[in-house]
């Protein structure tokens, strides 16, 4: 998915398959979804040192599932316990977040939006994220997610989605809620149509500083949209065609 942020304004990523969660199905506690990117090797590598272990001290069968290549990295891989399973990667994430409870996205560094999060969101399920992870998401902490940084409430937030069977379903409802309002295909294509059918000459100079007065920057943000690329193909379009870039 290609993500673009505006000037003071994020354009929504979205995912094209919305599927309620439905619950009683699942084989897998906790899911933590990620490329080899070293920022998700980090987030989850501090979740199984300082998160797993007071989860599998209250719930001693808890098993965390991780999917994707970050699973196959050999310091990710170093750590494993009886707890985890490594599923590398994934023919149909789908299946995968269905056979699951609660996700988890402890990333706490790296760059661009984290469209696991809007992902995990479009199949309704609870989700407990850092702040960093949620940068440029919307998202309602005790609503529709469960927003902390501090690794012990971190623990206890995966502990009561796990133990509370209602709690866990409020926030897998208003999850899904928010992806159908939010981050749909449609919902995206209004956003994406208003970045098109703009002008988007990219002039350096008519950039306002952060100094510049507040009616500056309002008539320049009315005036002229820069719209940025974030996705993993942001590299191959660059170079292949500069100016769609700019």
């Amino acid at each position: 998915v290609t993500v673009f942020m505006s000037w003071g304004k994020y354009f929504p990523a979205f995912n094209d398959f919305q599927r309620k969660h439905i619950p009683g199905k699942e084989i897998y506690d906790i899911l933590f979804v990620g490329s080899a990117s070293p920022f998700n090797a980090e987030g989850i590598k501090n979740f199984i040192r300082h998160c797993l272990p007071a989860i599998r001290k209250a719930i001693p069968g808890v098993r965390l599932a991780i999917a994707g290549e970050v699973s196959n990295i050999a310091s990710v891989k170093a750590l494993k316990n009886d707890s985890i399973v490594y599923l590398g990667r994934v023919e149909n994430l789908t299946h995968t977040y269905a056979a699951s409870k609660v996700v988890v996205s402890p990333i706490v560094s790296g760059a661009g939006m984290k469209v696991k999060n809007i992902e995990a969101f479009s199949h309704g399920m609870p989700l407990v994220a850092t702040s960093f992870s949620m940068d440029g998401i919307e998202g309602t902490d005790g609503v529709n997610c469960i927003i902390t940084d501090d690794n012990s409430s971190f623990s206890a937030a995966v502990l009561k989605l796990l133990t509370d069977n209602a709690h866990r379903a409020k926030i897998s409802k208003n999850a899904y809620l928010l992806a159908r309002s939010m981050y749909s295909k449609s919902t995206a294509a209004v956003s994406y149509n208003t970045i098109i059918n703009n002008d988007f000459t990219y002039r350096p100079e008519l950039m306002p500083s952060e100094n510049t007065s507040t009616t500056i920057q309002k008539t320049f943000a009315q005036r002229r949209t820069k719209a940025l690329i974030y996705s993993s193909d942001a590299d191959y379009l660059i170079s292949y065609k500069l100016a769609l870039a700019e």
